[in-house]
């Protein structure tokens, strides 16, 4: 999975072994920002895998040094640039 990828809910709140409505919470406390699909308030939304990686090291589920190891466990593995 590349950074570029776009995760729904239930995919992030699977990959970090949370409840979905644990993740929307954390989504209305803007601790996890999200894409908006399309104009007004009912459009669907969704987690940059990079967003959620973000996430996973500011929340210390990782040590901050342990980038590539957050990075494996996501599938957000950066790409060789």
């Amino acid at each position: 999975m590349t950074n570029d990828a776009l995760l729904t809910i239930p995919q992030v709140a699977d990959r970090l072994g949370l409840a979905e409505s644990t993740v929307r919470r954390k989504i209305r406390q803007r601790q996890i920002r999200t894409v908006k699909l399309g104009p007004g308030e009912k459009a669907p939304v969704r987690i940059e895998a990079r967003e959620l990686r973000r996430f996973i090291v500011k929340a210390h589920l990782w040590a901050p040094d342990d980038h590539k190891e957050a990075s494996r466990a996501t599938g957000c593995e950066r790409s060789a640039a």
